[in-house]
């Protein structure tokens, strides 16, 4: 009796991301939520910001998600690019997010109730690496 075996390769875009950019913005708003800054520090590309991350949580109730679109506006993603020679346009996903965040009532001025709209800069170093968010003025 002969059995014969063969293995085909072929090749997929879809194995090289490890998580989709638009996953790590929603993730975000979660640990927001969840006041977890050590999750959330895995999300960001550099954790520059991170002290004014925690500060601002401390005073948190809830930011809530209301939609996430991807922005293809090529001016907008040629800006990013311009001043981030090191990432190309297939490695940049930018979206614009429209969230509502509360404060409890000890929360300095600075930070207010109400709806926001940001862009959230999402990159990675290739095509196996993980989604990053850039942080540039993100509530």
């Amino acid at each position: 009796m002969l059995i014969f075996t063969f293995c085909v390769t072929v090749k997929s875009e879809g194995f090289g991301p490890i998580e989709d950019a638009e996953q790590v913005v929603r993730e975000y708003f979660l640990l927001k939520n969840e006041k977890n800054v050590d999750k959330l520090s895995s999300l960001l590309v550099t954790n520059d910001s991170l002290s004014s991350i925690e500060e601002q949580l401390k005073y948190l109730d809830k930011t809530s998600l209301i939609y996430i679109k991807e922005e293809t506006n090529e001016s907008i993603l040629n800006a990013y690019l311009k001043h981030n020679e090191l990432i190309n346009q297939q490695n940049l996903k930018v979206y614009k997010v429209n969230y509502e965040i509360s404060y409890n009532d000890s929360s300095p001025i600075r930070y207010k109730n109400g709806m926001y709209e940001s862009w959230f800069f999402v990159v990675r170093k290739n095509n196996n690496s993980k989604w990053l968010i850039d942080i540039n003025d993100i509530h």
